[in-house]
C-alpha cells in the first residue's frame, strides 16, 4: 500500500522571525495585538508561533501606512472590507482611495498640520463632500483626498489652493464620466436592453475599469510632459 504524500508544513515564524520578516520591532507587534490589528500566535508550550497570515497582516498595515493612514483608520478598513486585504497584497492600491475610513476628530486632527486645522477647513471639506462629521466621529469619505491634502500642505501649499484645484477637479472629472456615460447610453444600452441588470451591471463595471485606465494614464502623461517643460525652463533659466 502506498503512503499518501504528506503536505509541507505551513511556515511557521516565532516573534523575533516574524519582526525581521517584516521590517517591524517587535514591540510594534505587541502593540498591533494589543490594539486588534494583529491576531495573537498559537502557542506551543512557551512558545509563541505564527504563520503566514500573521506576515500578510502586517504587509496590509504598512502599505497602508505608507498611504497615510492611521492605525485606527487600518482597522476599520480591513475590519469592514475582508476583500481589502487582497487587494493591498496584489498592489492594487488605487481601489482603497474609495474605501471610507472612519476616525476620531483628534486623530483627524493630528493627520492635518496644525496650521491648516479650521472650523472653516472642515466646514469646506464636508461641503465638498471629502468627509462627514457625528460629533466626536469623522467619516473620511476621499481618503485620497486627505492624503494628498496633507502632502501637498506639507509641500507649503496654501490649503486654500488645494481646495480651489478639488473643487475644479470635481468638476473636471464629472464631465470625463458624462463623456462615457455617452459612450455607454449610445453604444452599449441599445444592444444589451434595460431588462439584463447581471449584463448591464459587468458592462459598467467593465466602463469603469476602462475609464479609471485611460484618465490614469493621459494623466501620468501630463504631468510627465509638464514636468519635463519645468526642470528644462529651470535648467535654462540664466542664473544670478
Amino acid at each position: 500500500m502506498r503512503a499518501m504524500p504528506v503536505s509541507p508544513p505551513e511556515r511557521e515564524f516565532s516573534t523575533a522571525k516574524l519582526a525581521e520578516a517584516a521590517g517591524t520591532p517587535v514591540t510594534t507587534l505587541r502593540m498591533y495585538q494589543q490594539r486588534g490589528l494583529l491576531e495573537p500566535p498559537q502557542r506551543r508550550g512557551r512558545n509563541a508561533v505564527y504563520g503566514p497570515s500573521h506576515l500578510e497582516r502586517l504587509t496590509v498595515i504598512r502599505h497602508l501606512q505608507d498611504r497615510g493612514y492611521s492605525l485606527a483608520a487600518i482597522s476599520d478598513v480591513t475590519r469592514s472590507n475582508q476583500k481589502v486585504i487582497g487587494r493591498v497584497l496584489d498592489h492594487e492600491l488605487p481601489v482603497l482611495a474609495d474605501i471610507p475610513v472612519t476616525m476620531s476628530l483628534l486623530e483627524l486632527m493630528q493627520s492635518l498640520p496644525a496650521a491648516d486645522f479650521s472650523l472653516e477647513t472642515l466646514d469646506r471639506a464636508q461641503r465638498l463632500d471629502v468627509l462627514t462629521i457625528d460629533g466626536p466621529t469623522v467619516t473620511v469619505t476621499q481618503p485620497a483626498f486627505l492624503q494628498a491634502g496633507s502632502a501637498l500642505t506639507a509641500m507649503g501649499v496654501p490649503t486654500a489652493q488645494i481646495f480651489d484645484a478639488y473643487e475644479e477637479l470635481q468638476s473636471l472629472v464629472r464631465e470625463i464620466a458624462a463623456g462615457f456615460a455617452f459612450l455607454f447610453d449610445e453604444n452599449v444600452l441599445p444592444d444589451v436592453g434595460h431588462a439584463d441588470a447581471q449584463v448591464l451591471t459587468e458592462q459598467l463595471e467593465t466602463l469603469t475599469r476602462t475609464a479609471i485606465n485611460v484618465v490614469s494614464a493621459e494623466l501620468r502623461r501630463a504631468l510627465r510632459d509638464v514636468a519635463v517643460e519645468r526642470i528644462n525652463a529651470i535648467a535654462g533659466s540664466p542664473t544670478d
